[in-house]
């Protein structure tokens, strides 16, 4: 029973525990793999220092990892459409935010979340790419509703270009994506901000955030509205931090601002802002990402590497590499 969020079940938190914690908290050995075989490292950065403790190697052949030729010279043309001065040589394409000045809403039937805006401009970028072959590339929501738009929007612009739907990129929720991986990753949150809880609905779930973040092999396009780096809810720290949120995917933004990795658009003007360059990235570097000073993982092209109202859900658990 519950009461205004309140629950009176003294067993609640044990049955909302995952499997995989209860197999953690067990006293049977156990063997953790820490050899990730997936992505390109500069993916498995960030998750593995939030989420993993920093305890997560990277396979040899994971520096090798290049972004599919097709997709990424479409990704250049898009972005210099925003950055006409900029030289897409200097700009890294494998971790990218994308932040669009949207505005998240609900549907009034089934109170799903969904961003109009967000799909409107990732679908200008999906047009440029088209159509999707010799590589994969899937579209991650958090919600239902978000999932509708884009399934809509994808039929409509198969008929209109004639492409075949299979060549079009996938669409799944996160919670449909344990286990899945694909060359490119485009994982649009949804939401815009994070001044109270409600802000991120059920994206305060770590292990859902954590999900959406390691499915990318060589590029991952990170979509939402930077403001979710600045809420009320980043002074709520990490248990054990003195300065990361416990909210991951707060901190991921906060993340991708610290590396100026994040291509501003006014979907209402097209009207760009050019980041400022006042990264505190501190790796050695002369490469440059729209306009900044510092930028520590290289050239797109690959070539180098450096050493509550939510609809019901699955429930989300930890997953090895």
């Amino acid at each position: 029973m519950s009461s205004g969020g309140e629950s009176f079940n003294e067993f609640a938190s044990q049955i909302s525990r995952p499997l995989f914690d209860r197999i953690l908290r067990s006293t049977e050995s156990k063997v953790s793999l820490n050899i990730q075989q997936r992505m390109k490292p500069e993916l498995s950065e960030f998750p593995n220092r939030y989420t993993y403790e920093g305890k997560v190697k990277n396979g040899a052949s994971t520096h090798g990892i290049v972004i599919p030729p097709t997709f990424l010279n479409g990704l250049k043309g898009w972005i210099s459409i925003y950055y006409p001065e900029q030289d897409m040589n200097k700009v890294n394409c494998h971790l990218l935010g994308i932040s669009i000045n949207g505005t998240m809403a609900r549907d009034e039937r089934t109170m799903s979340r969904y961003n109009v805006a967000n799909v409107t401009a990732v679908m200008t970028l999906i047009e440029r790419i088209l159509p999707v072959d010799g590589y994969t590339f899937t579209l991650l929501v958090p919600y239902l509703g978000q999932k509708s738009l884009y399934i809509e929007a994808l039929q409509k612009l198969s008929q209109r270009t004639g492409v075949a739907f299979e060549h079009l990129p996938k669409v799944h929720t996160i919670d449909t994506a344990q286990g899945h991986e694909a060359d490119v990753i485009l994982v649009d949150w949804t939401v815009t901000n994070s001044d109270m809880r409600s802000d991120l609905g059920f994206l305060q779930e770590n292990r859902r955030v954590n999900v959406g973040l390691t499915r990318a092999k060589s590029c991952l396009l990170s979509v939402g509205n930077e403001e979710i780096a600045s809420g009320e809810l980043t002074k709520s720290l990490k248990l054990g931090s003195k300065t990361m949120c416990r909210y991951e995917l707060v901190e991921h933004w906060k993340d991708m601002q610290k590396k100026d990795v994040i291509v501003r658009i006014d979907i209402r003007g097209n009207t760009p802002e050019v980041p400022s360059g006042d990264s505190d990235v501190s790796e050695p570097t002369d490469y440059k990402i729209l306009g900044s000073s510092k930028m520590g993982w290289g050239p797109c092209d690959g070539g180098n590497s450096w050493p509550d109202e939510e609809e019901k859900s699955k429930e989300v658990k930890h997953e090895s590499w």
